[in-house]
């Protein structure tokens, strides 16, 4: 889900914002990929959002909530034969669209 936004703060300072609404629901972890910056939010051991900045837009995308999380799932996953994403869809677009929405309320 990609969100357009005015007076976007810098991404760095989103899990503090975040912390302020959620207080500590979830986890918070900056990842540097490539030439950029995204922050890696952790609701539960299998549902998590990653949060990118580019721009004017920020890009909200449901994920695993650590890389040993994505390979723990992958492996189990493919040996139950279960096509993963699918799985886990509802919840991480649920929670894609609770911190979209938070972000586009408070920043549009």
């Amino acid at each position: 889900m990609i969100v357009k936004l005015r007076n976007i703060p810098q991404l760095l300072e989103l899990p503090r914002i975040l912390k302020q609404e959620f207080s500590n629901q979830y986890s918070y972890k900056i990842l540097e990929i490539g030439p950029g910056k995204s922050i890696l939010i952790k609701k539960s051991f299998m549902v998590g959002v990653q949060i990118t900045q580019k721009g004017e837009e920020i890009s909200v995308q449901g994920s695993f909530p650590s890389i040993a999380t994505s390979i723990f799932a992958s492996i189990i996953f493919g040996l139950l034969h279960i096509y993963l994403p699918s799985v886990f869809a509802s919840s991480w677009m649920n929670f894609e669209h609770e911190l979209a929405v938070f972000l586009n309320q408070k920043y549009k």
